[in-house]
């Protein structure tokens, strides 16, 4: 296809007598060039568009999921379980400590979270669903080591995942300086 263009190029270049009609020639030919380029362009856009439209949502969240469950997920005994095989994980939110040293660093901040909640990722398979550990308030007069007791559930978390809904303040990022989830190994 290349090759047949530059041939054809060589033959209309060849027949041009003066400087003015090759210039012409030349625009005319990257002119026609552009056309096809443009057309290809706009066809590959329209196809992929269509692809990316026919996927379900469900598909997409299928795959999101899969990702997010093949990451490895740390887990310890909850701090106040008295039965290592405890399935009852509690969750712990620091605020204000930094992680070398754990001074604190900023008494009040308005950019952490004020209302999130925490969803446990339970892969069965190549099937992968949500599970609602529950939904917490963090309160900025209770100091800033928080920690809040999870919905209860016999089954095994893969992976877990914090959703954080509404802000102390700030309405256009979160800062987040720990979250932890402890639980019991399988």
């Amino acid at each position: 296809d290349v090759e047949d263009l530059v041939e054809g190029t060589k033959a209309q270049l060849l027949d041009a007598t003066s400087p003015q009609l090759l210039e012409r020639q030349i625009a005319s030919i990257v002119a026609t060039e552009l056309v096809v380029v443009q057309a290809k362009v706009s066809r590959a856009v329209a196809e992929e568009t269509a692809r990316l439209r026919n996927a379900t949502q469900g598909d997409l969240e299928r795959l999101v999921d899969r990702k997010v469950a093949a990451w490895t997920v740390h887990t310890s005994r909850p701090d106040d379980s008295t039965t290592p095989g405890t399935a009852a994980p509690s969750g712990r939110v620091d605020y204000a400590s930094f992680a070398s040293g754990g001074r604190v660093v900023r008494h009040k901040t308005y950019d952490h979270p004020r209302q999130y909640g925490v969803d446990g990722l339970v892969v069965d398979g190549t099937d992968v669903r949500h599970v609602d550990l529950g939904s917490f308030t963090y309160h900025e007069n209770h100091g800033p080591l928080q920690r809040f007791p999870l919905n209860h559930h016999a089954e095994i978390v893969h992976g877990v995942t914090l959703r954080v809904l509404s802000n102390h303040g700030n309405d256009k990022y979160t800062c987040l300086y720990r979250f932890s989830v402890h639980g019991a190994r399988k």
